[in-house]
């Protein structure tokens, strides 16, 4: 059987159907793994995948990171062939990872002085969009047309801030964030349970709510009038499920002046800021949702004060 054989009559309608990011992880099965498709799985062996690592390294300037992920969702295509016996067992199963020396040139986090121009910005954006919403109802009211409800009363012009909120302040995926629902939020016990995309971890995080987390979701699920099984933040279009917020996201960062900063980056900014604080790698590791400690020992740098004490206690 070749790659593309198991890919598109068995693997592809499973995942998709049980997989969140199911559409996604076939994308990227056809795309890095193109020139492999015609080749019977059994022929693809580790050396296989090595020479194709080197190339992609090499000539693509690849980092390890994204290798590793590509990998990873080779691996588990295959193994789930194994298990429902429709190959004998997967060549690449003992295939190393590359060791991802370059993560932590990918650590990206606010300064102190780029959170304050991003805030600036956010609540420059929040006043922008209630003037254009008064000057268009005073439009519709000249033209004796009906109007739309004013953003004078409301705590958010629209659903940015709050999603960045509640991103810097949970380090939140963004596909999790989309699907976030009411009945996630706890606001008895102060916990957001956060349902990670499935191809990252089948676990269940439950987040503690700090103050202004807590303020900012009562603020909204006022204002939105929604609960219990609806989205918390639903698409403004479609009132579905969010697929994206990049032309909000990139006018804000151009407003406030920040580059290289992936909406992905927040997430990299919860961990940093818990661990420049002194919070322990591990309590970091439980928030984060990471199965693995060597995911969260990428942040351990930014900890040299927390370190230096702890050798201090020995003197």
């Amino acid at each position: 059987m070749t790659l593309k054989q198991l890919i598109s009559e068995h693997y592809s309608s499973w995942v998709i159907d049980n997989r969140r990011s199911g559409k996604e992880t076939i994308a990227i099965l056809t795309r890095a793994f193109k020139d492999f498709m015609n080749m019977p799985v059994e022929e693809i062996s580790i050396l296989t995948i090595e020479q194709w690592r080197t190339k992609m390294r090499q000539v693509n300037k690849m980092k390890a990171s994204s290798l590793n992920r590509q990998v990873t969702a080779l691996k588990a295509a295959i193994n789930w062939a194994v298990k429902r016996e429709i190959i004998e067992a997967n060549p690449i199963a003992r295939l190393e990872r590359l060791r991802e020396e370059d993560s932590e040139t990918k650590i990206r986090y606010l300064l102190p002085e780029e959170r304050e121009r991003l805030f600036l910005a956010l609540d420059e954006r929040e006043r922008r969009i209630q003037t254009e919403r008064d000057n268009h109802n005073n439009w519709l009211e000249e033209r004796k047309k009906s109007v739309l409800p004013s953003l004078k009363q409301c705590s958010f012009a629209d659903y940015l801030k709050p999603m960045i909120i509640v991103s810097l302040n949970t380090g939140i995926r963004r596909g999790s964030l989309f699907q976030l629902l009411w009945s996630d939020v706890d606001f008895h016990e102060s916990i957001l349970t956060i349902r990670p995309p499935s191809e990252k971890s089948s676990k269940l995080v439950r987040i503690p709510m700090n103050e202004t987390l807590s303020k900012t979701l009562v603020d909204w699920k006022a204002q939105t009038g929604r609960e219990g099984a609806d989205l918390v933040f639903p698409s403004p279009r479609t009132g579905g499920v969010m697929d994206n917020c990049k032309r909000a996201w990139g006018g804000l960062l151009k407003t406030a002046n920040i580059k290289k900063f992936r909406w992905h980056d927040m997430r990299h900014d919860f961990a940093s800021q818990l661990v420049m604080k002194g919070v322990d790698l591990n309590t970091v590791r439980e928030l984060m949702g990471h199965t693995d400690i060597n995911m969260t020992l990428k942040y351990a740098h930014l900890a040299p004060k927390v370190k230096r004490a702890a050798v201090n206690l020995l003197g």
